[in-house]
């Protein structure tokens, strides 16, 4: 079982020394969206949780990065993920 809001905290950690690496884990959490549109907690096999979602951490994280880095593409251009924590964040909370 992968719980992704660890995976999300492990982006804000590689962030503090490797900006590819924290940008290419975050998107991969982002990616695993369940077909209702959200985030899920985790995902074991072909499993995903279908009703606890993390995109106030995502999001959060995604807020950080962009601090350190001052990344301008951020929420911009696709696949960024910016867009989907909000959009997720607004249908599901």
């Amino acid at each position: 079982m992968v719980v992704l809001q660890d995976n999300l905290f492990a982006s804000l950690l590689m962030g503090l020394g490797n900006r590819s690496w924290a940008y290419s884990n975050l998107f991969v959490v982002m990616k695993s969206k369940t077909a209702a549109g959200f985030i899920p907690n985790y995902a074991a096999g072909g499993m995903r949780s279908e009703d606890r979602t993390e995109p106030p951490v995502g999001a959060k994280v995604l807020l950080e990065l962009y601090r350190k880095y001052n990344d301008k593409w951020v929420g911009t251009s696709p696949p960024v993920c910016l867009s989907c924590c909000l959009s997720v964040l607004l249908v599901n909370h």
